[in-house]
Formats: C-alpha cells, sequence, structure tokens
C-alpha cells in the first residue's frame, strides 16, 4: 500500500536519473568521437594549473554549425564521477564510459 501510494514519486526518480544517465552517456559519446582537447598557457592574469591550462572543445554535430561548446577540467571529472558511478552496472554502456575515462 505504501508503494503504491508513492507510485507517482517512484517514476518521476527513475525517469530523471535515466535521464542523466542517458545525457551522460551522449556526452560522452560525443566527447569520444569529436572532442578535442587544448592545452594552451593561461592568459598573463591566470596562474598556469591543470584547471586554467586544459579545456575541450567539442563542436556542434551538425555540418553547418560552427558553434563549439567548450568544457573546463572541472565539468569533465563531474561527467567522469556520473560515469563511475553509472559504470557499476553491467551493460553495453561501460564500454562507452571506459573509453571516455581513459
Amino acid at each position: 500500500r505504501d508503494s503504491a501510494r508513492d507510485l507517482g514519486w517512484l517514476k518521476k526518480v527513475k525517469e530523471s536519473h535515466g535521464s542523466v544517465e542517458h545525457s551522460s552517456l551522449s556526452l560522452a559519446r560525443a566527447i569520444n568521437s569529436r572532442g578535442i582537447y587544448v592545452i594552451q598557457v593561461p592568459t598573463e592574469l591566470q596562474q598556469i594549473s591543470p584547471d586554467t591550462a586544459l579545456y575541450l572543445l567539442l563542436p556542434e554535430s551538425s555540418a553547418d554549425s560552427q558553434e563549439q561548446r567548450r568544457c573546463s577540467l572541472e565539468e569533465l571529472k563531474e561527467l567522469l564521477n556520473k560515469l563511475m558511478l553509472m559504470s557499476g552496472k553491467k551493460d553495453h554502456h561501460s564500454a562507452e564510459a571506459q573509453v571516455f575515462s581513459e
């Protein structure tokens, strides 16, 4: 009875979890296929560190778009953490997460 009463909430939790998993795997696939890691000396005002010297450029998938998404090292670490949490599940997506982590 208790589970039935909270069934709507449980379904929302499941959908939101699936959405995060799907978007994280989609981003990892895009990075694996077209991501460009850039190592660059930061501007004069910034101190040199991995966080200021390394970032990733991700060109948009459409051929007519010149836009690029820029991901900081912190964002990449956050994505890696999400993928590592999901990689405990034995499924076909764990190989994509492994490639990204390497």
